[in-house]
């Protein structure tokens, strides 16, 4: 390894590690990271691994269950602290990094692969989730091994790539689901017509074996799952794989509401998430159009095999989510791979490369997001009340309650207090909050929404002084009725 390698890989490590630490340091926030984190915490507390729950006996149909197995795996074995649920979608980003090192170590050289694993760790989306208790993360794992195999298959690199082709569909399966099928035949099969010399890949795949090896490994639990709770399959592949993304603000979700966005959106979106890499690729592509013709620059992208492979693998998930209006940000993650080895191998291709004529620029753009990340991480650790989360309100009435006493939830029990109290915080209406305030003898505690305080405060039995306030709620301590 040279010099600069070396000082690419410490690079890439110390990138790396900032977001292990902010992994550590901010609690679980409402809503979709702390209500994952708390099924996964319920199936470690259950032994239940056929079914997600997204409350106790309420089945959670959304999502196929692997990165709930691989966090309920981390919870039993180390305990509910907020880095534990985290870290295994930090695995799997790190084995995403390792087979775009892998294919540009491959295609290219040992340079060019340290700058594209660099590029894609340092693109806003891809940092984020990188430690963020999500699916996408094993989706995109999921999708970069069938691409990277698919690359490695079409440049005979090993017959065991054409397994791992179908090992990646099946971990596509139990992550996401159906999608995982659609996004790699739609990204194949766009980048078979613009060539028949590009069918005879299908010659080099194991298809009987390869698609024996998928349905051993996925479809057992999707006939459990149906088994178990009947309605599943109907729920997750016409609802969460059709309808969802055909009809805006489509209103048969059962876990939350539809994100309606107009048509394009996810163009946007792509923008966002590629920070910065993204404009820098946009200025390339801008500085070619300005000296070639726009025809010859698309003659000339999809003249090699596996560079046009490339380019439509950047750009399918956008293709395909355009034209629907119910779309998030985490959508692109699978493209960011593909701009990642794209960009580097365009950065690259010279016998001097752009990153070694200009390696203060290349190195100050890579720690532009992880810089900003772990300066917004220290500053609202610094200011925890600004966090959607109930971990501090929490602490405060374990502390307080030494736990003799209940903690209710007036209003909508946020998935973060659950998360926290261990399941064990109960929400209640204010009728009912009456009734224990006119008939429970023991006190107890109580977090409010903050709109309401002034109300509760004038109720009996509620203790004066607030215990803690953050943004959302306020702890306050419900005396023991008092005996005539």
């Amino acid at each position: 390894m040279t010099k600069t390698s070396k000082y690419l890989f410490y690079l890439l490590a110390a990138i790396l590690l900032s977001r292990l630490i902010s992994m550590f340091l901010v609690p679980l926030t409402d809503t979709t990271e702390a209500r994952y984190a708390e099924m996964a915490r319920i199936m470690a507390q259950t032994g239940d691994y056929i079914t997600p729950y997204i409350d106790y006996n309420i089945p959670f149909w959304g999502k196929p269950p692997l990165s709930f197995w691989a966090q309920a795996l981390f919870i039993d074995c180390f305990g509910t602290h907020e880095f534990v649920p985290r870290f295994p979608s930090w695995l799997a980003e790190l084995a995403t990094l390792a087979l775009i090192f892998k294919l540009l170590l491959t295609i290219a050289n040992r340079h060019t692969a340290l700058w594209g694993s660099l590029i894609y760790a340092s693109t806003l989306l891809a940092y984020a989730l990188m430690g963020a208790v999500l699916t996408d993360p094993f989706l995109n794992l999921a999708l970069t091994l069938c691409f990277v195999a698919f690359i490695m298959v079409l440049k005979e690199q090993g017959a065991y790539w054409g397994y791992l082709f179908f090992v990646g569909l099946s971990i596509g399966l139990l992550a996401k689901g159906p999608l995982v099928l659609v996004i790699t035949g739609g990204t194949i099969g766009l980048w078979l017509l613009f060539s028949t010399k590009r069918w005879r890949v299908f010659g080099m795949y194991p298809w009987v074996r390869g698609v024996t090896l998928m349905l051993v490994l996925s479809l057992p639990w999707y006939i459990m799952a149906e088994l178990k709770t009947p309605g599943f399959l109907n729920y997750f592949i016409l609802g969460e794989h059709f309808y969802r993304f055909v009809d805006p603000g489509w209103a048969g979700d059962l876990y939350g509401s539809a994100h309606k966005r107009a048509l394009g959106t996810i163009w946007l979106h792509f923008l966002a998430a590629s920070l910065p890499w993204g404009l820098i690729a946009l200025a390339f592509m801008f500085k070619h159009l300005s000296t070639s013709k726009p025809l010859h620059l698309v003659r000339e992208a999809f003249a090699k095999e596996d560079h046009s492979f490339y380019l439509i693998w950047a750009l399918f998930p956008m293709l395909f989510f355009t034209f629907s209006g119910n779309v998030l940000w985490t959508y692109v993650l699978p493209a960011l791979a593909a701009l990642a080895i794209l960009l580097a191998l365009y950065l690259g291709q010279d016998e001097q490369p752009l990153t070694a004529r200009y390696p203060k620029t290349f190195i100050a753009t890579t720690l532009f997001i992880p810089l900003l990340a772990t300066g917004a991480v220290l500053y609202l650790y610094k200011n925890d009340y600004r966090l959607p989360t109930e971990k501090y309100l929490v602490e405060h009435y374990r502390t307080l309650s030494e736990g003799k006493k209940p903690l209710y939830c007036l209003g909508e029990k946020k998935f973060s207090a659950r998360y926290y109290t261990h399941g064990t915080a109960k929400e209640i209406t204010q009728e009912q909050l009456n009734t224990l305030l006119t008939q429970q003898q023991e006190g107890f505690y109580l977090s409010v929404p903050n709109a309401t305080l002034t109300h509760i405060h004038q109720l009996d039995r509620i203790k004066a002084e607030d215990l803690y306030q953050n943004k959302r709620f306020t702890l306050i301590e419900v005396m023991p009725k008092k005996t005539k």
